[in-house]
């Protein structure tokens, strides 16, 4: 009989109503405001510098869209390649840096006005002028 007692505390434990619920809350983080400059833009890319056989054509298109003040746009690529894609962040004043997700060495650094965007993207062989307007 003296085996069985463990069993029956066990038991009598089980009658315990449950602890109630701990409430689960989750942080959010703040929603970021929508920037004067968001939106679509296009243009662009305009060699300045460089040659044909290393660089590819003097001009072609570029495009970039702005949301929540966060950039991501086109970046020309040389001879062969293709365009590479930039990202950055537009800092209040209008000034952004879309820096190559292939290689963060290799940046267009530009300034916002009203509806356009210009900046300046220079490789190791190749520099460009991006100007960019405000779509719509």
């Amino acid at each position: 009989m003296h085996r069985f007692a463990p069993l029956l505390l066990l038991a009598a434990c089980g009658d315990q109503p449950a602890p109630p619920p701990v409430p689960v809350t989750t942080a959010v983080a703040p929603a970021v405001a929508v920037t004067r400059f968001d939106g679509a833009w296009s243009g662009t890319a305009t060699r300045s510098l460089g040659r044909d056989a290393e660089c590819g054509p003097v001009s072609r298109p570029a495009r970039m869209d702005v949301v929540r003040g966060r950039a991501t746009g086109t970046l020309p690529g040389g001879l062969g390649q293709s365009a590479s894609e930039g990202a950055g962040t537009v800092t209040p004043d209008g000034s952004l840096v879309l820096r190559s997700r292939l290689d963060a060495a290799l940046r267009a650094e530009g300034i916002f006005g009203e509806r356009s965007f210009t900046a300046r993207f220079v490789t190791r062989a190749c520099a460009w002028t991006i100007t960019l307007n405000r779509a719509g």
